[in-house]
């Protein structure tokens, strides 16, 4: 499969796993009538573009949104909205950096993957998450992290 399309016809779904095929981008068309997700997977695809207004109908819903293993290289404020979601798994992407506000809205957010990508810096980015407990962040290129610019939530930091 290389696109969503109209795969997600029943409108009615908590949990949709469309990991590891071959979708190459997600634009606001793609859950559009669709409620209810609260997990979804889309691991192991070559996505490489997602647009802002994505996932706006079941932002009121989403608990567990999982990129990984994708060809991401920015998120474009699509995750913006998403403010029940809890954890977010962007492992093993293109990422270099994020927008200050890239995060903005997630306050439920508590675990947060961003192991193997090219991410240079952090810190602001991640401030306003007051729930987050897991920062994974290894196997970046990250060289400093300034402790007061991370949430006092935090739990466990994990850096390679």
């Amino acid at each position: 499969m290389t696109t969503v399309g109209r795969t997600l016809q029943f409108s009615q779904m908590a949990q949709v796993s469309l990991a590891d095929n071959r979708i190459q981008s997600l634009d606001y068309e793609e859950f559009r009538g669709v409620h209810g997700i609260v997990m979804l997977d889309l691991q192991g695809n070559v996505i490489s573009s997602i647009e802002r207004e994505t996932f706006t109908s079941i932002r009121k819903e989403l608990v567990y949104l999982d990129l990984s293993r994708n060809k991401l290289r920015r998120l474009n404020g699509c995750v913006q909205s998403l403010s029940l979601l809890t954890s977010l798994n962007l492992t093993d992407n293109q990422i270099e950096g994020f927008e200050r506000a890239e995060f903005r809205g997630l306050n439920e957010l508590t675990d947060l993957y961003l192991q193997g990508n090219r991410i240079k810096t952090l810190g602001y980015e991640v401030q306003g998450l007051n729930r987050l407990k897991y920062l994974v962040i290894s196997h970046n290129r990250i060289r400093t992290i300034k402790a007061e610019q991370l949430p006092l939530s935090l739990q466990y930091v994990y850096v390679e």
